[in-house]
């Protein structure tokens, strides 16, 4: 509608008080403009929800990639506790042994 021009829209109020005669003419353009606000209303309102809903998608997303880190990082930590329990080794049972395979006793080597 933004393409209509001076002539145009002289045309169409013409054609209009023709059609519908001098009476009638200012309560259906009442009824027009009423209809024509309600239209747009219901548009921006509309391309409101559109909006809201794209962003509640954003954030639903955003969400699901959070959690996935998330999970990804707590297997990450089992692993790593896991490979650090395993390179601890089991613990020792006894004393631990000597440098160069010496025993202790008090009479030396044997002869």
């Amino acid at each position: 509608m933004n393409n209509l021009g001076g002539p145009e829209f002289v045309f169409l109020v013409l054609l209009a008080l023709l059609v519908f005669g001098p009476r009638r003419l200012p309560r259906i353009s009442r009824q027009l403009g009423a209809f024509v606000g309600e239209l747009r209303r219901a548009w921006r309102q509309a391309q409101e929800a559109i909006e809201r809903e794209a962003e509640f998608d954003e954030l639903r997303r955003t969400t699901r990639e959070v959690e996935a880190l998330r999970g990804e990082a707590r297997r990450l930590a089992r692993t790593w506790a896991d490979r650090a329990l395993e390179a601890e080794g089991p613990a020792p049972a006894g004393p631990p042994a000597q440098k160069g395979g010496e025993t202790e006793g008090k009479g030396g080597p044997a002869a």
